[in-house]
């Protein structure tokens, strides 16, 4: 799996949609615009930016994680999706004495 790739999964994991469900997928730019922009309403902007990120720059076949430049964009990337894992698992943690836990 490439990074592109990873980022078509992780667009879809954070609309709860597949991609076809944005449409016919005759205009596939178009499809990626409609699920970006609802998975910034559902996500949140940091982590709709990974995920464009993601898709559109690691789409370039010029792109190498050899390459110091490109491996520490993707490095803080990956970075910035731990930091939103942590906060969402601070804030959704499950305790069975937590009579508030939904």
């Amino acid at each position: 799996m490439d990074i592109h790739e990873l980022g078509l999964i992780l667009l879809q994991l954070g609309c709860g949609k597949r991609l076809e469900d944005f449409g016919d997928g005759e205009d596939k730019d178009a499809v990626l615009k409609m699920a970006i922009l609802h998975l910034g309403a559902d996500m949140g902007g940091s982590y709709c930016k990974v995920v464009e990120n993601f898709i559109r720059r690691w789409n370039d076949e010029n792109l190498d994680l050899m390459e110091n430049d490109d491996l520490l964009n993707f490095i803080s990337n990956i970075d910035i999706l731990e930091k939103l894992a942590e906060e969402h698992s601070s804030r959704y943690s499950y305790s069975p004495d937590d009579s508030n836990y939904i």
